[in-house]
């Protein structure tokens, strides 16, 4: 009796932590509404010479969502002992994000501008010559009907140019391999790829500039060191390995909880 009482106290705590945290994810979409400078730009000559490949959007909004939502529910059902470092850590991180982009609000510049006469051409190439490489970026995407093309409008259309720094796709993703690692360190040399890929497909798709994938990252590092090392304490006994059908059930969930989001979010 004692363990059916706890078995349902830690489905309704679990089920309750990834309600607050979509709840907080919420969040993001009225942060932009409310900052108190002007936007800032961080580009550097590198991100620049970073060319646009809309291919890697399959990576930037497929394998991110599916990343996350995979690690949720594994912590949240399989490996249970580990679920509130890791969905604590992502609130916080989200959290402390948020607070970045009102006080220091920084701003991508996407494929949005074309030239409407001579004199654009010439004012825009003096002043900033990188406006006439925006211009070539913008006709590359409105000429080609690709599918990736098309996922990538859309999610131009749909996510704000602003909130860029620190990258909550690079945080997150860092966040996810810490805890992967942080369970058993051969799971890193899985996790930890998957996230550096999807840190540069946010360049490669020009949603986020280097700097904001840094400061993601280290931000990640950051707050999941305080919670797997300070706040809570690694299990002594490490949890048993899960079968290979549990994985395999999770791991379904999980690309049709993508697929959901993903498609009410962006393509819609």
């Amino acid at each position: 009796m004692a363990n059916k009482k706890e078995g349902k106290r830690w489905i309704i705590k679990n089920a309750l932590l990834i309600l607050l945290f979509f709840l907080v994810s919420l969040i993001y979409t009225y942060v932009s509404e409310i900052h108190i400078t002007e936007p800032h730009f961080l580009f550097t000559s590198i991100d620049w010479a970073i060319p646009l490949n809309p291919p890697s959007v399959i990576v930037y909004l497929f394998l991110f969502y599916s990343f996350l939502f995979f690690a949720v529910l594994y912590y949240a059902t399989l490996q249970r002992a580990y679920f509130n470092q890791l969905i604590l850590s992502l609130i916080a991180v989200q959290l402390i994000a948020y607070v970045v982009y009102i006080l220091y609000p920084v701003m991508m510049i996407r494929p949005y501008w074309t030239p409407t006469s001579i004199f654009d051409w010439i004012f825009w190439y003096y002043v900033n010559p990188q406006y006439v490489y925006n211009w070539m970026l913008f006709n590359s995407i409105q000429s080609n009907s690709g599918p990736f093309n098309w996922i990538l409008w859309n999610i131009y259309a749909h996510d704000t140019p602003l909130n860029c720094f620190p990258s909550l796709h690079a945080a997150m993703s860092a966040m996810i391999a810490y805890g992967f690692w942080q369970e058993k360190q051969k799971y890193g040399w899985l996790s930890w790829p998957i996230a550096i890929t999807i840190m540069v497909s946010t360049l490669l798709v020009r949603q986020h500039v280097i700097v904001d994938e840094i400061s993601g990252a280290l931000l990640a590092l950051l707050v999941g060191y305080i919670f797997y090392k300070k706040v809570f304490t690694t299990p002594e006994t490490p949890p048993q390995k899960p079968k290979l059908w549990q994985l395999t059930l999770v791991l379904i969930v999980a690309e049709i909880a993508m697929i959901l989001y993903t498609y009410l979010s962006y393509l819609i």
